[in-house]
């Protein structure tokens, strides 16, 4: 029986403790095991047989210039979105 054991995705900056990371994934990975073995399914951890490490570029949005809105919130009054040629998007 193959068992899949994940922990959730994180953000990793520069700022970021990556050993301090590394232990929260891994201890979330151990808990998982001990709750599969602990539920009667006479399984046994024996050995790591593959282990995926999905990476992607983070780029969080910035205001700083004129973003077009969907049709449908364009047409409606709660959103003012000023277009500008600029990046002083928060001062217009």
């Amino acid at each position: 029986m193959n068992a899949h054991f994940l922990s959730k995705t994180e953000i990793v900056l520069d700022a970021t403790d990556v050993g301090q990371l590394y232990q929260n994934v891994s201890d979330k990975v151990m808990e998982s095991m001990a709750k599969f073995e602990m539920q009667g399914s006479n399984w046994r951890f024996k050995r790591v047989v593959k282990l995926d490490i999905n990476t992607a570029v983070y780029k969080p949005l910035k205001g700083n210039s004129y973003i077009p809105l969907p049709k449908k919130l364009a047409k409606t009054e709660a959103i003012i979105n000023m277009q500008n040629k600029d990046k002083h998007c928060f001062k217009w």
